[in-house]
């Protein structure tokens, strides 16, 4: 089979076409060095299928240029997994942060005597001495009793503070 007259330029046009598509890889990388989560882009360039030709020692292969088989990124699978683990457990903890600030809302006990006063005394009073005194058991269970009507009111005082923020939020 014989080869076209224009092989050969065809053959530096591929070979350019494909350089060229590997400086636009490269001016793409330049242009991305600081934004964040991009990594490096290289093209693949291969060798196109050779011709083969008749000369007077037999048949030869000659070749018909390069192209660019895929553009691939280079990646750190370990850094991958390390980003998306750290991005979930960021969102996980955002979330969870979002829920609590509407139950502190909900639950706001700012004042001295609500649940958390209530635990805090009946914590404290744990302190016994020792042998326990009687004066100190007595403490530690007026303090227990202490506790119990916060816990009553803590249905009644949810749902009507939850009617309050729902009413605010809408």
């Amino acid at each position: 089979m014989l080869r076209s007259t224009f092989a050969g330029l065809n053959t530096m046009v591929s070979g350019v076409q494909t350089s060229r598509l590997s400086l636009e890889t490269v001016g793409h990388n330049i242009s991305n060095t600081n934004t964040e989560g991009y990594s490096r882009q290289s093209a693949n360039a291969v060798a196109v299928k050779g011709s083969q030709i008749y000369t007077s020692v037999g048949p030869q292969i000659i070749g018909n240029g390069t192209d660019v088989a895929s553009i691939t990124r280079a990646r750190d699978i370990y850094a991958d997994r390390q980003y998306w683990k750290e991005n979930a457990s960021s969102g996980y903890f955002d979330s969870r942060y979002t829920n609590y600030s509407k139950l502190e809302v909900i639950f706001n006990d700012t004042d001295d005597n609500g649940i958390q006063n209530a635990l805090e005394d009946f914590y404290k009073s744990w302190s016994l001495p020792r042998p326990p005194l009687l004066p100190a058991v007595r403490l530690l269970s007026a303090r227990a009793r202490a506790m119990l009507p916060e816990f009553r009111m803590l249905p009644s005082r949810c749902r009507s503070r939850l009617a309050l923020s729902m009413m605010i939020w809408n």
